[in-house]
Order: structure tokens, then C-alpha cells, then sequence
């Protein structure tokens, strides 16, 4: 799985389409931008000039990043995490509190 800008996609490929797509119709410093060819390694952006046409081409390269968001399974490990702590703060808790009254009320014993 690879990264870009918050969402992961299966291949490198899809990473960098998205990165191609964030940018393409884009304006700036008066050239207006567009992805011409994406490949997993790298992407072909076109740069046109507004006011003469011309038009710049670059291929840049590109290294998606591994996907670093929490996927379902690691959430689901973390939830059971978390409820396995919450059960274990409960069970505590109630075993202080009957060690608690049992301790309290052992003098109190056939007294009613």
C-alpha cells in the first residue's frame, strides 16, 4: 500500500495518479499545469504559459510513500487493546470493593 496525501492506494501507480490528479488545473505564476503521463516511478507534468502558449514539459521522479495510516486490522488490535485494559480496570475495581466490605463488615458478623 502506498501514501499520498491521507489516503493509501494498492500501487505505486494509484499513489501518484492521485498526486498527478491534486495538481493538474492548477494555476501558478501564470502557467497552467496538467499531468500528461503518470508511471509508478514518476510523473510528466506540461506547464502551458496563459498569455503566449508555450509549453514546458518535465518529468519529475517520483517514490510514493508506503502507507502509514492505520489499517481496519490495526485498528480492531488497538479496540482489543482497549477493551482488554477496560475489563481489567472493572475486574480490579470489584474485587477491591468486595475485599473492602468483606474487611468492613468482619467484625459485624451474626449481628443484625
Amino acid at each position: 500500500m502506498w501514501q499520498f496525501a491521507g489516503q493509501c492506494y494498492g500501487t505505486p501507480q494509484a499513489a501518484n495518479e492521485a498526486a498527478a490528479a491534486a495538481v493538474s488545473g492548477t494555476v501558478q505564476d501564470g502557467y497552467a499545469i496538467a499531468a500528461s503521463a503518470v508511471t509508478p516511478t514518476s510523473i510528466t507534468y506540461e506547464a502551458t504559459n496563459i498569455s503566449t502558449g508555450a509549453v514546458l514539459m518535465r518529468v519529475v521522479a517520483v517514490d510514493p510513500q508506503p502507507c502509514g495510516l492505520m489499517q481496519r486490522e490495526e485498528a480492531m488490535e488497538l479496540a482489543w487493546a482497549v477493551a482488554a485494559v477496560l475489563l481489567s480496570v472493572g475486574a480490579v475495581t470489584f474485587l477491591g470493593r468486595v475485599v473492602w466490605h468483606a474487611v468492613t463488615n468482619w467484625g459485624n458478623q451474626g449481628e443484625t
